[in-house]
C-alpha cells in the first residue's frame, strides 16, 4: 500500500491521537454522529489522524474499532510515531500491551493485552497504512507537513519490503553518510565519552556537539522520523524527557509553512483550554506559547493541532482519580471548521487563513 494516500473530497472528522482511550473514542463518534458500525446519516468520512495507542487502558479495542472502520470503507487513518514504534519493534511509550509477548513478564494492570492472533493482526494492519493522507483541499499527517519528506516517501514506495524495513534503509544511509564526514572520529570519540551521562538524571547537562549533529541527522534526514515527530533545531538549553537528556526540540514547523492547502496534525498535546493543567508535562519548550487554544497556526494561518491530550489521562488517573478530565479527545470537522469534544463542547475556529 502507498505511503502517501489520497484524500477524499466529501465532509470528514478528523480524529486526534486516541492513545487507547476507548471510552473516549465512542463517545466522540456518538457525538459525531456516526452509528456503532461506523456509518454516518450524512455520509462523512472519519480520518484517525495517529497515535491511536498506548497509555490508554484498552488500545486493543480501540485497535479492533479502528480496523472495522477502516476495513468498511468508513475511515481512514494515518500512522504517528507510536504505531511507527510498534512496527520496529521498540519498546516505548506504554506499547508492552502489544510488544511483550510472555504474560509473566508483562508489567502493568492497568490496560489490557493483545492476544497472539491480535498482535498478529494489528501489526499486519499498521503495515499496510499510510504516513500521509493529501487532498486538494485538505492535507492530513501526523506532526508535521514537510515536502521534501513526502516526496522522499513516494520514492520509498518504490522499494520492496515492510515498513521497518524501509525505515532501517533510510538509517543504514544516514549511518553510511555520518561515516564518511571528516569529523566522524572525534564525534565518536564524544559519543563514547558521555554514554553513561546522556541517560543520568543528576548529570549537569551540557550541549554537546557531536551528539547534536547525530540527532539532527537521524531526524532531519528520515521522512519517516519528520513526519511522525516533526523537524527539529539545536535547543537552548538541554531538557531530560524519555529517559535521556536531549540536545535539540521541536520546532515550530508551521512558521515556515507557505502552500496554501490546510494542514490538520495531532502530535503535540495541545491543551483545550487555557486553564486546564497538563500532567505529563512538556517534551522541551512549549510550541504552543502564544497560540491561543482553538487558533489555527502559521504563517498563513492554515495549520490546526487536534491533539488535545487524551495521552495524559492515565496519569490524571493516577494522580488525580477524577471524571472531570484536562486531556480531551478531539475532532476538527470539515468542511464546518469546527471542534468537537468527547464530552460534549464544541468551539467554531472558523475557516483556515483568517487571523483569528
Amino acid at each position: 500500500m502507498p505511503l502517501v494516500q489520497v484524500l477524499p473530497e466529501q465532509p470528514t472528522d478528523i480524529i486526534g491521537d486516541i492513545h487507547g482511550e476507548l471510552e473516549a473514542l465512542m463517545a466522540l463518534l456518538h457525538s459525531l454522529g456516526y452509528s456503532d458500525t461506523g456509518t454516518h446519516a450524512q455520509g462523512r468520512h472519519l480520518v484517525f489522524a495517529g497515535d491511536l495507542v498506548d497509555r490508554g487502558p484498552d488500545s486493543p479495542a480501540v485497535m479492533e474499532k479502528i480496523i472495522s472502520l477502516v476495513e468498511s470503507g468508513s475511515a481512514q487513518c494515518v500512522l504517528g510515531n507510536h504505531e511507527l514504534n510498534i512496527l520496529r519493534g521498540v519498546g516505548k511509550g506504554g506499547n508492552d500491551w502489544i510488544l511483550e509477548e510472555d504474560p509473566l513478564l508483562q508489567t502493568s494492570t492497568s490496560h489490557k493485552y493483545a492476544s497472539i492472533h491480535q498482535r498478529q493482526k494489528f501489526i499486519q494492519f499498521l503495515d499496510q497504512q499510510p504516513f500521509v493522507l493529501e487532498g486538494p483541499h485538505l492535507r492530513i499527517v501526523h506532526a508535521c507537513w514537510n515536502s521534501d519528506a513526502v516526496e522522499a516517501l513516494n520514492q520509498l514506495d518504490q522499494a520492496k519490503g515492510t515498513i521497518n524495513q524501509r525505515y532501517r534503509q533510510v538509517e543504514q544511509k544516514i549511518s553510511l553518510e555520518l561515516e564518511t564526514q571528516a569529523n566522524n572520529e572525534s564525534r565518536k570519540r564524544e559519543l563514547a565519552r558521555y554514554s553513561s551521562q546522556i541517560s543520568d538524571p543528576d548529570w549537569q547537562a551540557q550541549l554537546l556537539p557531536g551528539h547534536i549533529e547525530v540527532a539532527i541527522a537521524f531526524q532531519m534526514n528520515n521522512p519517516f522520523r519528520i513526519l511522525t515527530t516533526s523537524e527539529e533545531k539545536v535547543t537552548q538549553t538541554p531538557f531530560w524527557a524519555g529517559g535521556k537528556w536531549r540536545m535539540t526540540e521541536r520546532s515550530r514547523w508551521w512558521d515556515f509553512y507557505e502552500d496554501q492547502v490546510p494542514v490538520v496534525i495531532g502530535h503535540f498535546w495541545r491543551l483545550f483550554n487555557q486553564d486546564a493543567k497538563r500532567i505529563a508535562g512538556m517534551f522541551g519548550p512549549d510550541v504552543f506559547a502564544g497560540i491561543p487554544s482553538h487558533d489555527w497556526m502559521g504563517k498563513q494561518h492554515n495549520v490546526y493541532c487536534v491533539d488535545y491530550s487524551v495521552g495524559q489521562r492515565h496519569l490524571e488517573r493516577q494522580q488525580e482519580a477524577q471524571e472531570d478530565f484536562h486531556g480531551k479527545l478531539a475532532a476538527l470537522r470539515y468542511p464546518e471548521w469546527e471542534v468537537v469534544q468527547d464530552d460534549g463542547p464544541v468551539v467554531d475556529i472558523g475557516p483556515p487563513g483568517l487571523k483569528q
